[in-house]
């Protein structure tokens, strides 16, 4: 008995040990999301999700790797806390979301608090990340990607006009485009022969900065224009390539660029950072933007 009794207080104490001292998180906090681990990852790492109103907020990032985890450092009431996320991919477009809360000062405390429920810092934090995930929720209804695999882009005889910025104007830097290069089919007898597309000719990760093309094909002509200001005809040749489709605001795409690169790396599929959007719908019409449909595809390297 006195043997049992024994092994108990150790298995105990040892547990203990290990849950005040070497577990790594004081508490943990777990949820998914229906989109991919970077575009959570962007969404963390943009966002202010503590309440400034009601929490000092100067979250600073102290680590990270893009699209797989990110440890932040936050201030409440004095007391630093420090938010360990990892973003795990457990589907196309489902990424598993765990955050572990460290005090940098009081973790034992903090555990115990943790253990009877009484840890203001784990129920503010835990209370801030609700509502970001509700915040997130709401986001991710606004589209759906479904993820085709391999597939081949499209054979097109094409009129484009050249584009940069940040990628999350691209919406506004879309409409410029479209703005200055219709009215040039009109003038130049151009006859339009399909739906039109954005081409992807630099993505700068780094910067969040895109370069592309915006353009429609065309019904190919002996002649065309000697030259029309800030205008290219070409050809884009059909190739192998990762495709999904998209439906919602055209605004937000490229979220289903970051499916497909999240399709390839699970895959093992060396692709081309250069994506080709091909637009179904005109949003000027109006209408239900979740019906609004897009075909993405991602090159695969040859």
């Amino acid at each position: 008995m006195k043997k049992i009794i024994v092994i108990v207080l150790v298995a105990c104490l040892g547990l203990a040990t290990w849950y005040l001292l070497i577990k790594k998180h004081d508490y943990v906090i777990t949820f998914n999301s229906n989109t991919s681990p970077q575009s959570v990852y962007n969404y963390v790492k943009s966002k202010k999700f503590i309440d400034t109103t009601s929490m000092q907020w100067n979250a600073i990032i102290k680590d990270s790797v893009v699209s797989k985890s990110m440890v932040q450092e936050i201030t409440l009431e004095d007391e630093k806390i420090l938010l360990d996320w990892t973003f795990n991919s457990i589907a196309d477009t489902i990424t598993k979301i765990d955050v572990g809360i460290v005090s940098e000062n009081h973790s034992v405390k903090n555990r115990i608090q943790a253990l009877t429920g009484s840890s203001n810092s784990v129920k503010r934090v835990k209370s801030e990340l609700i509502r970001l995930r509700q915040e997130f929720l709401k986001y991710t209804n606004t589209f759906k990607v479904i993820v085709d695999g391999e597939s081949e882009t499209p054979d097109m005889h094409i009129i484009s006009t050249q584009t940069e910025g940040q990628r999350d104007l691209k919406a506004k830097m879309m409409m410029n485009a479209n703005a200055y290069l219709y009215p040039k089919l009109d003038e130049n007898k151009i006859t339009q022969d399909g739906s039109p597309f954005v081409k992807i000719r630099d993505w700068d990760k780094k910067n969040n900065k895109i370069k592309f093309d915006f353009g429609v094909p065309i019904v190919r002509k002996d002649t065309v224009p000697d030259t029309i200001p800030n205008i290219k005809f070409n050809n884009i040749k059909s190739r192998k390539a990762l495709k999904a489709t998209f439906y919602g605001n055209y605004s937000i795409s490229d979220e289903a660029w970051l499916v497909l690169l999240e399709y390839a790396d699970k895959n093992n599929i060396s692709v081309e950072h250069k994506p080709l959007e091909i637009f179904y719908n005109n949003p000027m019409a109006g209408g239900n933007q979740i019906e609004w449909k897009a075909e993405v595809f991602l090159p695969i390297k040859e």
